[in-house]
């Protein structure tokens, strides 16, 4: 960063009578410094990159500072209106910034700024400045999240799983009614930039926690009195909120307080009420400041240990993955919650895949009714072929039996299957007598596509049930089979079948008996 008396007395001139409340750095000058501090490579120039600065007034200024030289200073975006209040008494001061640029095929840009009522998003390019010249249609389109708040500060945070190598992935943001979470989406379905709700973390109730408890704050300019945190710092799984005279760590899932630090009046009187949060992404650590000038390291150690049980009740699957490591038994937990979530959305043959994977946690009867209740055949069958994929070869007994139910179920659709094409047959004869009588062509052509997809439908699943008795042979009873072929009246397959078995004996007879000679 330029360190001039010559540069700021120039920045200080074009930003006179500007109340500078939030600035968002370049990224990009982050993963440049990181790059010359690993390579010891000396710096070439010294430059911020463009950067954004958020002001009382509702203003935007972006800043480009290089080699000690001011090259940019200009107002880009400014909220409608004018002075620090809107019409609706509502701070129009832009107390949180953030930029990120994308990693897309165009060069774009992604910000994100917040009031204490409003949280502002934007996306665009090439340039920053770009960006808000097509914002206005956005914001028109409501590209932005609004809660009551009558406060006068409030704060933005972005989330990385590693920075600066890694994008945001979520956001938190203080307001008056709790601590405001997003999921961000750089690149949805449609392409576009989004910040999707994921709750609201509210401060202890008044109801609840008294004077001795939290530090109560007043509003000067409102005369209310209210728990919102002084400052606020947001961890992986954590949310930080500041008081005068306490800090108190919540967890963001389980909403139970992990941690909390009380100053006493003699703390209180040598190092003055606390102030602020600053959090070194680079370090990934914490600061707290005081008004006399004390600081404290908040360490945050092991947050993770229940993290991925937190993480699957709030249906944040992957992530809960992801964070149980390689312990077989908390990922088959977390597939199992996975599943039974799949199964209650209705999305019956991805839940009975995992159902399959968790044979331990849901027994193979329990699921088998679940999807037959509902009426989903095809769910119940993918589950049964999935659990004899992973089923081992000393449990034979079992795989005979799941076999031999898969054997029904073939069966049962492939019947049900002729019955719909012989009605339809059926009905296209009568239809076509009709048409007779009246002296009318019937649409040979049409009647032929009709039962041309149901002969069709009945070949796939006559292939498919050929196919599942020759692949499981080793665990299918042959004489059960032949029983419950004969029971539906399937010559067709039972020939198959003994073809396939080479049932010489079994195939003479059969063939005989209709006479069948040659």
């Amino acid at each position: 960063m330029p360190d001039s008396s010559h540069t700021m007395s120039i920045l200080q001139h074009q930003l006179k009578f500007i109340w500078i409340e939030s600035v968002a750095w370049n990224k990009k000058s982050v993963i440049d410094w990181y790059s010359t501090i690993n390579s010891n490579a000396k710096k070439s120039r010294c430059t911020t990159r463009p950067i954004l600065i958020g002001t009382r007034q509702g203003e935007i200024f972006e800043i480009v500072i290089e080699d000690r030289k001011v090259r940019k200073c200009e107002c880009v975006w400014e909220l409608s209106g004018f002075g620090e209040i809107t019409a609706e008494g509502k701070s129009r001061s832009i107390q949180g910034i953030e930029v990120e640029p994308l990693a897309t095929a165009k060069k774009s840009y992604f910000i994100v700024c917040c009031t204490p009522s409003r949280l502002y998003h934007f996306y665009g390019g090439p340039n920053i400045s770009d960006v808000f010249q097509q914002a206005e249609g956005f914001l028109q389109r409501r590209g932005f999240h609004e809660l009551p708040s009558s406060i006068r500060h409030t704060e933005l945070h972005l989330a990385y799983k590693e920075y600066p190598q890694a994008q945001p992935h979520a956001l938190c943001w203080l307001t008056q009614p709790g601590v405001f979470y997003g999921r961000i989406r750089l690149r949805d379905e449609s392409g576009q930039t989004s910040i999707q709700s994921d709750g609201l973390l509210e401060y202890p109730s008044k109801n609840v926690a008294t004077q001795d408890d939290f530090v109560i704050i007043e509003d000067v300019d409102k005369d209310i009195k209210t728990q919102v945190p002084i400052s606020m710092g947001s961890s992986k799984l954590h949310s930080i909120l500041l008081y005068q005279d306490r800090l108190v760590c919540i967890h963001s899932l389980s909403k139970r307080t992990s941690f909390s630090y009380k100053l006493n009046e003699k703390e209180l009187k040598s190092i003055g009420p606390f102030c602020k949060i600053a959090h070194d992404r680079c370090q990934d650590t914490f600061w707290v400041f005081s008004t006399k000038g004390a600081c404290f390291e908040v360490l945050i150690e092991d947050e993770g240990t229940d993290s991925w049980l937190f993480l699957a009740r709030a249906k944040r699957f992957d992530e809960a993955l992801e964070s149980a490591g390689d312990s077989i038994k908390r990922r088959k937990e977390i597939l199992a919650m996975k599943a039974e979530q799949l199964f209650e959305i209705g999305q019956y043959e991805d839940a009975a895949q995992l159902y399959a994977e968790v044979p331990t946690i849901f027994g193979f009867s329990e699921v088998a009714s679940k999807f037959l209740q509902i009426g989903n055949r095809k769910a119940a069958t993918r589950y049964g072929l999935a659990r004899l994929k992973t089923m081992p070869p000393k449990n034979l007994i079992q795989s005979t039996i799941i076999a031999t139910w898969l054997v029904q179920l073939f069966l049962d659709e492939l019947q049900a299957e002729r019955m719909i094409g012989f009605r339809g047959r059926s009905r296209a004869v009568i239809d076509s007598n009709k048409f007779q009588k009246s002296s009318i062509s019937p649409s040979s052509q049409g009647t032929r596509n009709f039962s041309g997809r149901k002969t069709n439908r009945e070949s796939s699943l006559k292939k498919k049930l050929l196919g599942f008795l020759e692949d499981y042979e080793d665990c299918i009873d042959a004489n059960t089979v032949f029983r419950l072929i004969s029971e539906r009246g399937m010559d067709d397959i039972l020939e198959s079948y003994a073809i396939l078995k080479e049932e010489r004996e079994w195939l003479i007879d059969h063939f005989c008996s209709k006479m069948l000679y040659i």
